[in-house]
């Protein structure tokens, strides 16, 4: 070679050897092409509106609500209803209507009527939640059978807002939160239904749902991260069902709750991740191979068994357990939902005879390894040396039964995401096509819900046609709690009112005032200044006791 380009050929070599290696694609340098991120090269498909209308189920059947209003409100899109920014209001059924109470003054509203926002940032409190979280979106609120029934329709992403740290932890890794976002997404568009007033409600019965918390950041940035992306199967929402933890093996719905459907998107396979994670719930049971140290139930049981393989004249004596495995699987060969607990029992004649005993219905709730009210829980057992694993080839001195599976086992197990996520590193693409292997991930675009601003609304809708009632009537008084009695207001005039102080004394801000012989609850015992703590459906303070009478 030409000494020239030998030496030429030397130095592009060392250059070669001193670049990094992301760098060594390109001889001069530069970074490598970037990997895509999870997701980002999906199809993306057209999903209409993104709203979800969430029945407040948890609610339970309340005669009154109070409301907190955030942001701008209004009643059914009217600007001639509006509410001033942290107005309160109380609403209560009433007969077959509902009284809507604010300022001092009460409505009948009707059998119906609909809190309109009209603010990005609009939201409700809702103070029998226990909670300060905010529930976004319009509020319909309904007389169903002498109780308020809410339902709020709200977009689907803020919605999610709301379900994630409720399903699944916002400590969990942020790959798993990213899966339950997805899946979430998917299950709640799935429900969408023309035939009832709702799509899903804010309990178990679909996804847990309770408003928005600004300090759930990871579930909030889970939510964004994967905006629109749901799960389809043969053309539309595949039903994204979760469990807590399905105890090393997914099941299929019809499994756990029987009938028809076509699932073809889900498996019946090992989750290694869940049976690897130590946060999956499992409990236990020690059985010695002396049944003589038995209790007597699985005594008798054991007797029953061996005694049904005898000759009726036939006596015997038991010399020990021999071995113990899981039977009777509930569905085929390989489900491992076992029904019964194999018993080897060695007689001191020598012969082997194998007893079922029932796991469900004598073994599960009477030692301890009862995790689900259904009987979904999977069973192993672990032969035993000295309380450890027992080495291939030696006599166990005991067995351990193993119970696992917190809640069906279908789909997404939140405990193997977590380890997927976790130690594993997969990202939340990789943990959902896990568990989901027919379904194909997509990316909706939908259309928010349409926010108008008061200012932009015509100035007469005429669609909050309130009814006022003869007189302003205060709304049913809720019900007592532990240390509280009802009482009266007692003036000297019908025309006279009795105000009720934010603090118990007389320079304190009125919040409001209360008629001659109107109906409160008194809430604490009299101060040494003499005012009594009290409250309606419309107000709470402090008034004075001096013009108070105890029913």
């Amino acid at each position: 070679m030409d000494p020239k380009k030998k030496t030429l050929a030397l130095i592009l070599a060392l250059l070669f050897l001193c670049l990094p290696a992301a760098a060594w694609w390109w001889p001069f340098g530069g970074d490598p092409a970037p990997t895509p991120e999870p997701g980002s090269d999906l199809p993306v498909l057209q999903g209409g509106e993104g709203a979800i209308r969430v029945y407040l189920k948890s609610l339970g059947q309340p005669e009154a609500l109070g409301l907190t209003l955030l942001g701008s409100y209004a009643l059914e899109g009217d600007p001639g209803f509006r509410f001033d920014e942290d107005s309160y209001i109380a609403v209560a059924a009433a007969g077959e209507d509902l009284l809507l109470s604010a300022g001092g003054l009460t409505i009948n509203m009707g059998a119906h009527f609909t809190l309109t926002a009209h603010s990005d940032d609009a939201g409700i409190r809702i103070a029998q939640t226990d909670r300060d979280n905010l529930y976004g979106g319009d509020l319909k609120l309904a007389n169903e059978k002498g109780a308020v029934k809410a339902v709020l329709t709200v977009d689907v992403e803020e919605y999610l807002y709301g379900v994630l740290p409720y399903e699944m932890s916002d400590s969990f890794p942020m790959e798993a939160l990213k899966a339950q976002a997805v899946a979430a997404r998917t299950y709640a568009l799935s429900r969408r239904s023309p035939i009832r007033d709702y799509d899903v409600v804010d309990t178990t019965g679909d996804q847990v749902y309770r408003g928005k918390d600004p300090d759930m950041e990871n579930s909030i940035a889970a939510v964004d991260a994967t905006r629109g992306v749901a799960g389809y199967y043969k053309g539309g929402y595949a039903t994204c069902y979760f469990t807590a933890s399905n105890g090393g093996q997914t099941e299929l719905p019809g499994h756990v709750w029987g009938g028809e459907g076509d699932y073809g998107y889900l498996a019946m396979q090992d989750d290694p991740y869940d049976l690897e994670n130590p946060n999956s719930v499992v409990k236990s049971l020690d059985l010695s191979s002396d049944p003589t140290l038995w209790d007597r139930a699985l005594q008798a049981a054991l007797r029953e068994g061996v005694r049904a393989q005898l000759e009726p004249e036939a006596t015997y004596t038991v010399k020990g357990i021999a071995s113990m495995a899981p039977a009777d699987p509930k569905y085929g060969a390989d489900n491992r939902m076992f029904r019964s607990l194999q018993a080897g029992v060695e007689l001191t004649d020598g012969r082997l005879l194998y007893v079922n005993m029932d796991f469900y219905g004598l073994l599960k709730a009477r030692y301890g390894l009862k995790i689900n009210d259904q009987d979904w829980e999977v069973l192993s057992v672990v032969p035993l040396k000295e309380g450890e694993p027992c080495p291939e080839g030696e006599v166990p001195d005991a067995f351990r039964l193993e119970s696992r599976r917190f809640g069906h086992g279908v789909g997404m197990s939140q405990r193997g995401a977590q380890c997927m996520a976790g130690t594993h590193d997969k990202n939340w693409v990789e943990i959902l096509n896990f568990y989901y292997p027919g379904m194909e991930l997509v990316r909706m675009e939908m259309s928010p819900k349409a926010i108008t601003s008061l200012e932009e609304l015509p100035e007469a809708l005429g669609y909050a046609r309130v009814r006022p009632t003869p007189k302003p009537t205060p709304a049913p008084l809720p019900k007592l709690e532990t240390g509280e009695y009802y009482a009266r207001v007692a003036l000297s005039s019908k025309g006279s009112s009795l105000n009720v102080r934010e603090r118990p004394a007389v320079d304190a801000p009125v919040v409001g005032q209360l008629d001659h012989e109107q109906r409160l609850i008194v809430t604490g015992e009299k101060t040494a200044e003499g005012w009594l703590a009290v409250k309606t459906a419309e107000v709470k303070g402090y008034s004075s006791a001096e013009f108070i009478q105890a029913e």
